[in-house]
């Protein structure tokens, strides 16, 4: 954002009283840093092709627009910015939106899906309909996947519309529970310890989240379709904290249904840990299944 924002001042003292020495396009990128929409559109409307012209500064509009509006969002100085406009004004275009940023090295969709921002998923909305893709990675040289961000940010809003609209979804059930438990140790506690933890409002209240997010999730996926690791990710950590009214509600949902192994391995865990009533539901499972 320094870089844009220091282009932008430099773009108007260039440009103050000399019109002739600025180009189209350092003005239009001016007209993002100040929220001069009506300026962009008249620009924009002249010269519908100057949103794939750089700048002197060798930014492209629609670069600058998505990550000075990320930093705008990130100070919590969204509110007053009219982003909508401009944005509807450059897809007029239809510019390539699969693109990574300068500065943050993210996708348009991946900008949108992390910020704070009360109106994202309307922006996001215009994003896929304009051509955006779900599948990309939204960050350069990383295989993070976009419904982290959701995830990362227990956004239940936003997971639902993401999967909707086929959002990769395969590597993330085992993180819904890692991101719920992440931040609390799992090994070497007492009892005591972890019922002290199991009271506390941020674990009450992460659960919650974690139970509707498992539901949302499995609206548009089949459980029998994660991997070995997301299931056992998934079902230790909540076995360690005696959680068995989670253990029976994914098991019902059959998590070990096709899965003799791999339950084998989760029976071991729960008498390691002394859950013997955990244990037991597991145990029942694989006689019923006749494992």
């Amino acid at each position: 954002m320094k870089k844009i924002i220091l282009t932008a001042i430099l773009v108007f003292s260039f440009c103050f009283g000399s019109e002739s020495k600025c180009s189209q396009s350092d003005r239009l990128l001016y007209t993002i840093s100040a929220n001069n929409c009506k300026a962009a559109k008249e620009i924009v409307n002249k010269n519908p092709k100057i949103i794939f012209e750089k700048s002197q500064a060798d930014i492209l509009p629609l670069d600058a627009l998505f990550s000075y509006y990320y930093n705008l969002a990130l100070f919590d100085l969204w509110q007053d910015y009219d982003f909508n406009c401009f944005l509807d004004t450059f897809l007029q275009a239809k510019p390539n939106l699969n693109f990574y940023t300068q500065e943050l090295n993210l996708t348009p969709l991946g900008i949108i899906a992390g910020l704070p921002t009360s109106n994202k998923i309307e922006i996001l909305d215009k994003l896929l309909k304009a051509g955006a893709d779900i599948n990309k990675m939204p960050l350069k040289d990383s295989d993070m996947e976009i419904l982290y961000f959701a995830i990362y940010n227990k956004d239940l809003n936003l997971m639902e519309y993401l999967l909707k609209n086929g959002a990769p979804k395969k590597r993330f059930f085992g993180r819904i529970i890692f991101e719920w438990l992440s931040s609390y140790e799992t090994k070497n506690q007492t009892n005591d310890e972890i019922e002290k933890i199991r009271k506390s409002k941020d674990f009450i209240q992460d659960r919650k989240w974690a139970l509707q997010s498992v539901d949302i999730f499995l609206k548009y996926a089949d459980i029998k379709d994660f991997s070995d690791k997301d299931r056992l990710g998934s079902i230790n950590p909540l076995t360690y904290f005696n959680d068995i009214e989670f253990v029976k509600k994914l098991v019902n949902l059959g998590i070990f249904d096709d899965k003799k192994e791999l339950l084998e391995k989760a029976i071991n865990y729960a008498k390691e840990n002394r859950r013997f009533e955990i244990a037991e539901i597991l145990e029942n499972l694989k006689a019923k299944k006749g494992f």
